[in-house]
């Protein structure tokens, strides 16, 4: 990795977080999420997009440069109906470089089940 000025930079590409459940929940629909906003299809996992009992997507990850974000907060809004994620880029290294430093990208998830219909829009700044 490429030398920094800061003598205490640290580099960061994960953060350690303990793992929790967030639904989201409107009619027969219901979705499953960890608190980055996705969907993991790990061996027993409850996580997934479900309509009338019946799962209908058990995957879903974002991903920034091929790495996962970093985890700034989360939180369920308006009866279980919209659920907000906070990320942050990790580092970036290309060839031995770091090119960009954790913390530089904001990315916003916004996740929302309305009448069956499942919505997500991102935000990046």
């Amino acid at each position: 990795m490429e030398k920094t000025d800061d003598l205490f930079y640290v580099s960061a590409s994960s953060s350690l977080t303990e793992e929790e459940t967030f639904v989201l929940k409107h009619n027969n629909a219901f979705g499953i999420f960890n608190r980055y906003g996705d969907m993991m299809d790990y061996k027993d996992s409850i996580q997934g997009l479900f309509f009338e009992g019946t799962r209908y997507l058990s995957c879903l990850r974002l991903l920034f440069e091929g790495q996962k974000p970093l985890y700034l907060s989360s939180d369920i809004k308006e009866g279980n109906e919209l659920f907000s994620v906070d990320l942050t880029n990790p580092d970036i290294i290309k060839e031995n470089k770091l090119v960009i430093e954790k913390g530089m990208v904001h990315i916003m998830r916004k996740k929302v089940l309305w009448e069956g219909v499942y919505y997500e829009q991102f935000f990046v700044l």
